[in-house]
């Protein structure tokens, strides 16, 4: 048993160094999107990765409990390194000790960890603990996993903190709190069949983290009229919100309807479609897009807005999806054109949801 469990710790430990590598590559070109739209993230990210000559990571395959801890350091040079360890040390002790840096991925009852914390846990480190299953699902997306790692770290340091500079109560767990405070309410407006339209607009306007995290979009633009210099259509073009997404490096429209909206119809019978409200939404997000088609009205909005768009997707949030819908739903989006995206409402709060979590694991203080 005990040579079988070597032979996985190096298995394991072949696949976690090309993780390690591919993760940390994936936040230096997240780094690298972020300042082609004048952001610089890097005060905002866990020291360790601030500088990728000096980032070490010590990946840690704990026997007993079949687990990975993945721990980055600043080293005197890059670098990974690799070891087993058959400690009987309990997590709870490492928790105790490590408390505001030890982020943890999968859940536990009774997990071990190595011996000798204060010589394994360097004061700036950042660690990442997996059971082996749920390393086997993250190992598939390390891009996803340094996306959430970012964005948890970018909104905390980066808009809730220098927003509450006079404050010294403000930390992490009143930041969470207040997004399971502003997510609650969200809930309370989305399930209420009364809610008008407009009232949701103005909540998602007055807390746009909603739709930043829960789209993981950036750079968001607001309610802009776009100028019709070619006179080209009989009425105002205002989408809700225009906004970057840093993942697909690329600009998306976005226009929100009713919440108590249906997606699907002819639901109990033989041809199950997408509703005419769907479709309508579908036309309106199209006249946006080919708006950015045409060379005046791409500079029309330039100067005002001060970015250049091009080739633009776009994303429709209209109604919500009950789960045994979600398979004909997706099937009947596979007829959709690419640019265009629908997502209910509950999907954005599930996302938004997600955010939260990713924020409680992984925000360093």
């Amino acid at each position: 048993m005990k040579k079988e469990m070597m032979v996985k710790g190096r298995v394991l430990g072949y696949l976690t160094e090309v993780f390690v590598k591919e993760f940390v590559e994936s936040i230096i070109n997240y780094n690298e999107s972020y300042r082609k739209i004048g952001v610089d993230i890097t005060p905002f990210l866990p020291k360790p990765f601030r500088d990728k000559r000096k980032l070490v990571a010590n990946i840690t395959y704990l026997t007993k409990v079949d687990c990975l801890v993945i721990q980055f350091v600043i080293g005197d040079r890059s670098g990974i390194n690799y070891w087993v360890e058959e400690s009987d040390i309990y997590l709870e002790a490492a928790i105790e000790k490590n408390e505001d840096r030890l982020k943890i991925e999968g859940n536990f009852s009774q997990a071990l960890y190595p011996e000798n914390l204060n010589q394994i846990f360097d004061p700036v480190a950042f660690a990442i603990y997996f059971s082996v299953d749920v390393f086997n699902k993250r190992s598939k997306n390390p891009a996803g996993l340094a996306e959430e790692v970012i964005r948890a770290n970018l909104n905390y340091h980066n808009n809730f903190l220098q927003a509450n500079l006079i404050s010294d109560k403000i930390n992490k767990a009143t930041y969470i709190s207040r997004l399971k405070s502003i997510s609650d309410e969200f809930f309370t407006l989305i399930n209420n069949l009364d809610t008008p339209e407009l009232v949701i607009d103005k909540f998602l306007e007055d807390n746009p983290i909603i739709l930043k995290e829960g789209l993981r979009i950036d750079k968001l633009i607001h309610q802009s009229d776009l100028e019709n210099v070619l006179s080209k259509y009989a009425h105002n073009l205002k989408p809700d919100l225009i906004a970057y997404d840093v993942s697909e490096k690329r600009w998306v429209i976005v226009d929100y309807k009713k919440a108590n909206k249906k997606l699907l119809k002819n639901v109990e019978r033989t041809r199950v479609g997408l509703t005419s409200e769907v479709h309508s939404l579908r036309d309106q997000l199209f006249d946006y897009m080919e708006f950015f088609e045409e060379h005046k009205h791409r500079k029309s909005f330039e100067k005002k807005f001060k970015v250049k768009i091009v080739n633009p997707s776009c994303i429709g949030i209209i109604g919500k999806l009950e789960a045994e819908l979600q398979e004909p739903f997706n099937r009947l989006l596979k007829n959709e054109p690419r640019w265009f995206k629908v997502i209910p409402y509950n999907y954005l709060y599930d996302n938004f949801n997600n955010f939260i979590s990713s924020g409680e694991k992984f925000i360093t203080e």
